[in-house]
Parts: structure tokens; C-alpha cells; sequence
């Protein structure tokens, strides 16, 4: 899924605020695809290379964290890491933007 350019940049400020002013050492911001399960990374700061791919692959099982505040809408902390060695005491927060 291609977004425009100007919703990119206004993701990628967004996720750099996030890092910038919030204790945290990244920020991931993901998109459903439309009309179906998918997730595509939107911005992301501070995480990049094989950990960067491995989150973008991840997100993709529908039980992942992410994958599931993105269906429910409700934010999640302290999530156990789905893969050995992964990060814990994450937070995983839904992003809405105004109704028009």
C-alpha cells in the first residue's frame, strides 16, 4: 500500500516526536491495508536493518500485539516479546486521525 507523500512526512514527524519526547528508543507507526489483514510500515524511528524487518514481518501474524490494537483499538503495555529475545515492556497504542 503507497500513502502520499504528505502523510508520510506528517508519520515520520510523528514517530520522531515520539522518541524525541517520550522515554522510549523507538517508534513503529503501522497502516491496515484496505479491505484487508495486512500491515504496512507507515514510519518507524529509532529501530532500522533486520530489526526493522523482522517487526515488518512480525506484525503480520494476526495474534502479534500490534496486529491486534490495530483490530481492537485498545492500547497494550507490558507485552510479552513474541520472539525469543525480543524486546518486552512495550506499549502499543492505537493512532486515530479526526473524523472528517
Amino acid at each position: 500500500m503507497e500513502l502520499n507523500a504528505a502523510i508520510t512526512e506528517r508519520l515520520e514527524a510523528i514517530s520522531r516526536s515520539i522518541i524525541e519526547r517520550v522515554d522510549v528508543a523507538s517508534a513503529a507507526i503501522f497502516v491496515p491495508a484496505p479491505n484487508s489483514t495486512d500491515l504496512t510500515l507507515a514510519a518507524a524511528s529509532g529501530i532500522d536493518g533486520d530489526a526493522r524487518d523482522r517487526l515488518v514481518t512480525a506484525v503480520q501474524d494476526l495474534a502479534h500485539p500490534i496486529a491486534l490494537t490495530l483490530a481492537d483499538g485498545v492500547g497494550t503495555f507490558d507485552v510479552t516479546p513474541m520472539a525469543p529475545g525480543g524486546p518486552a515492556l512495550l506499549g502499543h497504542l492505537p493512532l486515530r486521525s479526526p473524523q472528517k
